[in-house]
């Protein structure tokens, strides 16, 4: 048995729409044209170790996580061109590769209390655009275009100091102002 009190004194949950998105090193990127993220941390397989006809698992291969963004898009195609122009530093039209400095920036997520305040911080490393999902266009529907994309990633921290530049920056919601 436990306490009741214990449960009550328990800080606020985490709301899943206290949130933004930056991406660092992509001039064209508009936090407002992002509208859902879901993100995993560090992975690990399970390794079978057999000893004396018993099994025991140990940690195998590391994953670094995973990250899937869904896009608004606009009547001028804002999010499928930005996707595009990216992906193109990743594969030039003729079909040579890049090197990874050319397409690789990072992500960072910054998660916010119930008073909009920044609690917690997501650094996605090396981040770049690998699979995104279709785009179902018919007569017969009025539904507005959304876009997914998945991205490889090199590394996902969780709870950075928060790198907020000197002066006002805005970044979807809401407005830092620092010194």
């Amino acid at each position: 048995m436990f306490d009741i009190e214990v449960i009550r004194n328990r800080p606020e949950p985490q709301r899943a729409y206290k949130w933004w998105m930056d991406v660092i090193g992509l001039d064209e990127f508009n936090p407002t044209y992002v509208e859902q993220v879901a993100y995993s941390y560090m992975e690990f397989s399970s390794d079978p170790l057999e000893y004396k006809a018993t099994q025991a698992f140990t940690a195998g291969i590391a994953r670094p996580g995973s990250l899937s963004v869904v896009f608004y898009e606009d009547e001028l195609g804002t999010t499928q061109k930005l996707l595009q122009k990216w992906k193109e530093k990743v594969r030039n039209r003729d079909g040579t590769y890049n090197y990874p400095d050319d397409y690789k920036v990072d992500i960072l997520l910054y998660l916010c209390d119930s008073r909009n305040e920044i609690i917690n911080t997501v650094l996605c490393e090396g981040a770049f655009p690998t699979q995104g999902s279709t785009i179902d266009l018919a007569y017969a529907k009025n539904d507005r275009v959304v876009i997914s994309q998945s991205f490889a990633v090199d590394k996902i921290i969780l709870d950075l100091p928060i790198p907020i530049p000197e002066g006002e920056v805005e970044v979807g919601f809401p407005t830092i102002i620092t010194e």
